[in-house]
């Protein structure tokens, strides 16, 4: 019997969608698959931070229990992984006011209604929708205290309509925003499902480990560029050298662009915003426990977004918190503008509680973590447009996804599935 020639792919990026879409090729024993990642890790955005000792995700990583049902099946059994569940819910922080995300019309912020004129009726929106109601005014105000100089309509998806009473809700197709509608008109409780430890780097151990076992190799520290051949053909270049067979491109489209070689392309200029997260703790339990996280827009709060427990301490007499924000411009010290955050979230807890005495939130340390971007959709759809004309994809070469932002991991691991048949077809 001859031997079968394997084929080859070869995918370039280490995203979780570019594991499981290996994953899926390996079922494939003729599939010769290599993942090319630049770090030294796989990876990189789910490895911890360490912040005084405290190990930390980038950020606040959970799975939503209903919405990730298939892919916590998934990461459980073809991958081995555990995890524990948290039977808590989503807070607000707008104003001055801590409330449920499920919080109903007559339990809302009157200040926030009558300022705003907010309406009792059900009511569906699309987000095209909302920039041309009366609720635009109230959209404004949410949007300009997450960052300054971001895109409007790319925003306004971060606050419509988690800032609004849940008779708000959003006419959309997409299967996030559709659960968020559910847990919103109180179908369900929203609860959250995290790695065992905590830790989602450790969920990426255990893929890495199964992956190694169906023989797909592994490539770091791999330097990648992207250039044309004579007949336009995008090629990929990875260490100075054409790899041969397949190539699937599973990086950011901007990490595409800012690699191009030989090929002449005006890039939108893109404004950068300092990401950051800090751990703050305070010797008290408090109202911020009976939530998972707490997702904030407030003029109190200018650019904080998020605020989270760190289930992973245990203590009977501290509680600890992850905070995520963007760095003020206006405010040179970072320890300052933190400090405005937790003087503000004494007076919130005391507004609602009337405590006697305040409780008082330490900061423990702060990291810088990434660089986001707020990019206007017509201009990213143009410079796409504009590279398909410039460079032909030929049966070697596939970029299945222009991806432009970071993408749910729930969305991740449909799209793998999706874009498995793409994949085939080529072969």
């Amino acid at each position: 019997m001859s031997n079968i020639t394997k084929k080859k792919i070869n995918i370039v990026g280490s995203s979780l969608y570019s594991l499981f879409l290996a994953y899926h090729l390996s079922k494939d024993k003729n599939n010769e698959i290599t993942i090319y990642e630049k770090s030294t890790k796989i990876l990189p955005s789910f490895n911890h931070i360490n912040i005084k000792g405290i190990k930390l995700n980038p950020g606040f990583h959970a799975f939503e229990k209903k919405r990730s049902k298939l892919l916590i099946d998934f990461l459980k059994k073809d991958f081995g992984n555990k995890f524990s569940e948290i039977k808590k819910g989503r807070g607000l922080i707008i104003d001055k006011y801590l409330i449920d995300e499920t919080s109903n019309y007559e339990n809302w912020p009157q200040k926030i209604i009558k300022k705003y004129n907010l309406k009792e009726k059900k009511i569906n929106y699309r987000i095209d929708q909302v920039v041309k109601k009366k609720e635009n005014k109230y959209c404004s105000y949410l949007v300009k205290n997450l960052g300054k100089k971001l895109d409007y309509l790319f925003t306004v998806r971060l606050v419509y309509p988690w800032f609004f009473p849940r008779n708000y809700s959003i006419n959309s197709k997409d299967e996030g925003l559709k659960n968020l509608n559910l847990i919103r008109q109180k179908k369900f409780k929203n609860t959250y499902f995290f790695p065992r430890n905590y830790l989602f780097e450790n969920l990426l151990l255990k893929i890495y480990e199964t992956l190694k076992k169906k023989k797909i190799k592994f490539r770091f520290n791999c330097s990648v560029k992207f250039k044309k051949d004579k007949n336009k053909n995008l090629q990929a270049i990875v260490n100075n050298k054409i790899i041969e067979g397949l190539n699937v491109i599973c990086l950011p489209f901007f990490s595409i662009l800012s690699n191009l070689q030989n090929i002449r392309l005006k890039l939108p200029k893109l404004i950068p915003h300092q990401y950051f997260t800090a751990v703050i703790k305070t010797q008290n339990t408090n109202e911020l426990d009976k939530f998972a996280e707490i997702i904030v827009s407030s003029d109190n709060f200018k650019y904080l977004r998020r605020i989270s427990k760190i289930n992973s301490i245990k203590s009977k007499d501290k509680s600890f918190y992850q905070i995520e924000f963007l760095k003020d411009k206006k405010i040179n010290n970072l320890n300052q503008q933190i400090k405005n955050y937790t003087n503000s979230l004494s007076e919130v807890l005391d507004k609602r509680l009337k405590l006697k005495k305040k409780i008082k939130f330490n900061l423990e340390g702060a990291k810088f973590v990434r660089f986001i971007f707020s990019p206007k959709e017509k201009i990213i759809d143009d410079v796409i447009r504009r590279f398909k004309k410039v460079c032909k994809l030929n049966k070697k070469l596939l970029i299945p996804r222009y991806i432009t932002w970071p993408i749910n991991t729930n969305k991740q691991y449909f799209n793998s599935i999706s874009d498995l048949q793409l994949i085939k077809k080529l072969q």
